[in-house]
């Protein structure tokens, strides 16, 4: 289920969110890791990397990403995802995209276990009706560049343009 990009259909309120983050839970029993989500956020003009991963403890002062001038989004990452809220982006959706896509890029995997097994790390956008078309051709571009080490899932009122649509599964929301 992990190797799959997923998108959550149904309109306000019939719980995409809900379902995504059991599945995400589901995830990572099957991983044998914690399900913990932690806050933190995330800026454009930080060139520090996110927050460790590694730890289940919350994450200090000096860990976390702060924003400068007052410039960032909240996300939500666990050992197993990375979580955005589009709606947050505000208009500047593909700015963020951009970043994110950079700053993962090829090798997004994480190593769990004592043999330390690499698995994907899944990239949850929650609200991805709102996305732009530039944002979806860079996903698109990712999709096909790092294929092989990340998993997206979303979660949309809407269903997907015609570039995303034949890389998604759909999950119809009652």
């Amino acid at each position: 289920m992990d190797d799959l990009h997923l998108i959550w259909i149904g309109n306000r309120g019939v719980g995409k969110k809900t379902s995504l983050q059991k599945a995400l839970a589901h995830v990572a029993q099957s991983r044998n890791v914690s399900f913990v989500v932690r806050k933190g956020v995330w800026s454009t003009e930080t060139p520090k990397k996110m927050t460790r991963e590694s730890q289940t403890t919350e994450p200090t002062e000096d860990e976390i990403e702060t924003p400068q001038q007052g410039e960032g989004i909240p996300y939500e990452m666990s050992l197993v995802h990375l979580g955005f809220d589009i709606a947050r982006m505000s208009m500047q959706d593909k700015t963020y995209i951009a970043s994110l896509l950079e700053r993962l890029g090829y090798g997004t995997e994480v190593l769990i276990g004592k043999k330390k097994n690499a698995v994907k790390r899944i990239l949850v956008l929650y609200h991805a009706h709102l996305l732009s078309h530039d944002s979806i051709l860079q996903l698109q571009m990712a999709l096909e560049q790092y294929e092989d080490s990340l998993t997206i899932w979303l979660t949309s009122e809407l269903s997907l343009p015609y570039e995303l649509t034949d890389w998604f599964v759909e999950v119809p929301m009652g």
